[in-house]
């Protein structure tokens, strides 16, 4: 490589020196994609300041990296989990970036049971009637416990029409104001 290929560093600008270990790891631990930006987030607020941690709320990283509130704040306590990132005082403490060798590289994954326990599949000789069955909201919708009447419109009538009660000891209403 020739001197010639170097791109020169604007130090006028401001740029973030970042250790690298640091980098290796965030390009070698299995982050999802906003996670990786708030991680990012996170490494800029804090090392591009020269402080060790400091007081990121998740608005603030919700507006630079163009995420929900609900979904960076979510990131940050999945970080937290695997503690890429760790918190000094409480729940709205300070932010920091851990020490790599102490990160969670992989995600533990669920316990899945090697064998099924019982299905339907491996069931031989059995029939489900079809009234046994579970019934989803749809299937309710289509279906009548009574087949339904068709009435002629002789048949229809309104309830009748009562006269309505006068409470005795009640005055009359008066006329409304400018309609006498």
């Amino acid at each position: 490589m020739s001197i010639f290929n170097v791109i020169p560093l604007k130090t006028t600008g401001g740029f973030t020196r970042m250790d690298n270990k640091l980098i290796e790891a965030l390009m070698v631990v299995d982050l999802p994609g906003r996670e990786l930006k708030v991680a990012l987030f996170v490494a800029r607020a804090t090392i591009g300041y020269q402080v060790a941690e400091t007081r990121i709320q998740a608005t603030e990283i919700a507006k630079a990296t163009n995420v929900h509130p609900d979904v960076a704040s979510k990131a940050i306590s999945h970080l937290l989990k695997r503690r890429i990132l760790y918190r000094i005082g409480g729940s709205r403490g300070d932010i920091g970036i851990s020490d790599p060798s102490e990160w969670v590289y992989f995600d533990q994954p669920k316990q899945c049971p090697t064998q099924t326990i019982s299905s339907d599949s491996d069931q031989k000789g059995r029939v489900v009637s079809i009234t046994s069955q579970t019934k989803s909201d749809d299937s309710l919708l289509y279906t009548k416990k009574n087949p339904l009447l068709t009435l002629s419109s002789k048949e229809i009538n309104p309830p009748p029409a009562e006269s309505p009660a006068v409470v005795e000891g009640k005055p009359a209403r008066k006329p409304p104001f400018g309609m006498v």
